[in-house]
């Protein structure tokens, strides 16, 4: 293990992440994280461009890591994402934070624990893609089949990983010449119907509703948000 290599932490939850740290102090700060930390984290080395899940890395016999997550504060109340304040962090603007998000949707993550994203093809015209992610960190992509504001088919079988349970769901329109339409995060789960596997889109106010309709209609050009935001 390169000791010049350099260690961040990155949580989703808060959009918080830890300052450049050499191993030790990776260490240390590893040995502050909550369980919740552990299983919702991710992480970057400096040698490497992507981001993926901290759990992997506690699990690899090869980290510097492995088995302090037996070290960590067993007790994890149910409570509200925060940071916590055990930890240094400082929140990240919104293009890191895009950057960040970009590379571990799109990185490929662990083949035996994680379901990943990597070398798709890039979208045609009228084309919107869905990405998935469990409460696990697995990731799902797909093309959406006739989109709705409601739902979508998807053109590949959805992995049971994502069967009855939450989901946050990002539609992807890569044809969307504004920013604002271009990336819209959601909630969503699966149905099972006779017909097959159904994603339901949950959009949590009218106003995300609102984009995701325009995006999917493909209609930002009429619309009055002329910036993204």
């Amino acid at each position: 293990m390169n000791e010049q290599v350099k260690w961040c932490f990155y949580d989703p939850a808060t959009k918080t992440k830890t300052a450049d740290l050499a191993t030790d102090e990776a260490q240390m700060t590893i040995l502050k994280m909550r369980p919740k930390d552990i299983n919702s984290f991710y992480f970057s080395r400096s040698d490497e461009s992507s981001w993926k899940p901290l759990k992997m890395l506690m699990t690899s016999s090869a980290s510097p890591f492995s088995g302090l997550a037996l070290l960590t504060n067993m007790t994890d109340k149910a409570e509200p994402a925060k940071v916590n304040p055990k930890l240094k962090m400082q929140p990240v603007d919104q293009d890191t934070q895009n950057e960040i998000e970009r590379t571990f949707t799109n990185s490929c993550i662990d083949a035996q624990k994680t379901l990943a994203v990597s070398n798709f093809k890039k979208p045609t015209a009228k084309i919107i893609d869905l990405v998935l992610m469990n409460k696990q960190g697995m990731i799902f992509r797909a093309s959406a089949v006739n989109p709705t504001p409601e739902g979508s088919l998807c053109d590949k079988v959805i992995p049971a990983h994502f069967h009855n349970t939450a989901l946050e769901v990002v539609v992807i329109n890569s044809q969307a010449t504004n920013k604002y339409f271009e990336k819209i995060k959601i909630s969503g789960k699966v149905v099972t119907t006779g017909n097959g596997q159904y994603l339901e889109f949950i959009c949590s106010s009218q106003a995300l509703r609102g984009q995701l309709v325009e995006s999917l209609n493909f209609c930002e050009n009429h619309s009055h948000r002329k910036t993204a935001v």
